[in-house]
């Protein structure tokens, strides 16, 4: 945090709980917006990087997760559509014969 008194800046640290952690991430629902579903994020009410860099979330969180994704920039809108979707839980299905 930086603050001006009288022509003087004031460099001021914040107090974390340990390395790594910072005070002004986002923390996104990335477990609901997960499901499979389209949804549309808008910068400075859903998030507030660049355009980009949200997408490029998107698509990292997909990775994580062992899925994929789809994206959509509306530019002029300042809006990131997106899908993500998990992969389907797979369950061996053994015929059973009697």
């Amino acid at each position: 945090m930086l603050s001006r008194t009288n022509g003087i800046i004031n460099y001021m640290a914040e107090r974390i709980n340990g390395p790594n952690q910072t005070n002004d991430s986002p923390n996104y629902p990335w477990g609901e917006w997960s499901d499979g579903s389209w949804w549309s994020a808008s910068w400075g009410r859903d998030f507030v990087c660049s355009m980009a860099s949200f997408r490029a979330l998107v698509y990292q969180t997909a990775r994580a997760q062992g899925g994929r994704a789809q994206t959509k920039l509306i530019k002029d809108k300042r809006v990131v559509q997106f899908r993500i979707e998990r992969p389907q839980e797979t369950t061996d299905h053994k015929e059973v014969t009697a």
